[in-house]
């Protein structure tokens, strides 16, 4: 009787490793381009080994998507994509950092290889920060609800697809935080009158289908490019003090879509406290990782504020980033630019192997050898 084949051996790891990925043109990509499925399912293949029980401290792994959970829990284009790939991520950041996600059953804030320390928001307790991400260290966020503990009914996640219960179960602290001085009624109309004014010569505005809006974020799209894009950000900054919708003035990301080659841009309107870059800061606390375990990989606008943070040891731009971001972000110490030939997956891949961005590599570029990593390009 053959034998079945041998798993492959894990992948050791320098350290330990909380990587939060951008999911969209970074972890996958388009189905047609083969370099981007090639480069997925290297990255796959090489993440499980370093998820090995025999790593020690297996690497975690965060999805931080612009998209919101009806459009990647169970979904085909998302989740369903990671699992044909046998990625199961630890967290899900969504909505541009508005909402986390934590997998029903993982539970929120153990640390690898010290115990199974329960981290809860206390009120005044520090917990990441609220400020501009492009500024070292900023002050703390404070959290000031306490999330109730998933107790495995499922607690107040969103229902899963299949109807077999709520496999993510959302993280009511953070959504209080992110909530906190937001009127969201106020803020939608904020937004409707800023669209009114057709600031910048925007033209065939419009919001976004239900799925991608909740109360913490708003996303619009038009035509008119960056001077529009600015234009808007103003009017809707003016608005927003104009009726008291926000103790802060809100957070704008604006980028264009991938979809539309350029002609048409995004806007997402937020909390001051949303934001990826702060989410990941909340994740890697409650789940005890400090910085110098902590890598980031995306190639978008609103990936900007998680790269950009100083308090991490590596920000990977993958070589499909749009130039802008790339222009902005080459400069940091901490940040690995791939070459523009190396797309998606498999720049992050070969980002957690190189050598520089912040110091050596996760693990040795060797080992990735016949994965599709490797390399100090």
């Amino acid at each position: 009787m053959a034998m079945p084949p041998l798993p492959p051996p894990p992948i050791p790891l320098r350290q330990r490793l909380l990587l939060s990925s951008d999911f969209d043109d970074t972890l996958v990509g388009n189905r047609a381009d083969p370099r981007h499925s090639a480069g997925s399912a290297a990255f796959a293949a090489a993440f499980t080994r370093l998820r090995h029980p025999g790593c020690g401290t297996p690497a975690r792994l965060a999805i931080n998507t612009g998209r919101t959970l009806p459009l990647f829990a169970g979904h085909p284009d998302a989740e369903l994509r990671l699992e044909a790939l046998g990625l199961r991520p630890d967290v899900l950041i969504a909505g541009v950092g508005t909402r986390v996600y934590w997998r029903r059953g993982r539970g929120r804030g153990r640390r690898e290889g010290g115990g199974a320390e329960a981290h809860e928001a206390r009120g005044g307790e520090e917990a990441g920060g609220g400020a501009e991400e492009r500024a070292p260290p900023p002050p703390p966020l404070l959290l000031r609800a306490r999330a109730p503990r998933d107790d495995g009914t499922g607690g107040q996640g969103e229902e899963e697809r299949g109807g077999r219960g709520p496999r993510w179960v959302e993280d009511a602290a953070w959504t209080a935080a992110v909530g906190e001085g937001w009127d969201a009624r106020a803020a939608r109309r904020a937004v409707e009158d800023a669209l009114a004014s057709r600031p910048g010569g925007m033209a065939a505005a419009r919001f976004q289908r239900d799925e991608e809006l909740h109360a913490h974020k708003l996303t619009v799209s038009f035509e008119g490019g960056r001077g529009a894009a600015d234009a808007f950000r103003a009017a809707v900054v003016e608005r927003f003090a104009a009726t008291g919708a926000s103790r802060e003035p809100p957070r704008l990301v604006a980028g264009p879509t991938a979809s539309s080659g350029g002609r048409r841009w995004y806007a997402d309107v937020l909390p001051r406290a949303a934001g990826k870059g702060n989410a990941l800061r909340f994740v890697a606390g409650a789940m005890r990782y400090g910085a110098d375990e902590i890598a980031s990989a995306g190639d978008s606008h609103n990936d900007e504020c998680m790269l950009a943070l100083f308090d991490q040891r590596r920000a990977i731009v993958v070589g499909n980033a749009h130039a802008e971001l790339r222009a902005s972000l080459g400069r940091l110490p901490h940040v690995w630019c791939a070459p523009e030939d190396c797309v998606g997956a498999a720049a992050v891949l070969r980002g957690l192997a190189c050598a520089g961005g912040g110091g050596e590599g996760w693990v040795e570029a060797a080992a990735l050898d016949g994965a599709g990593g490797g390399g100090d390009g």
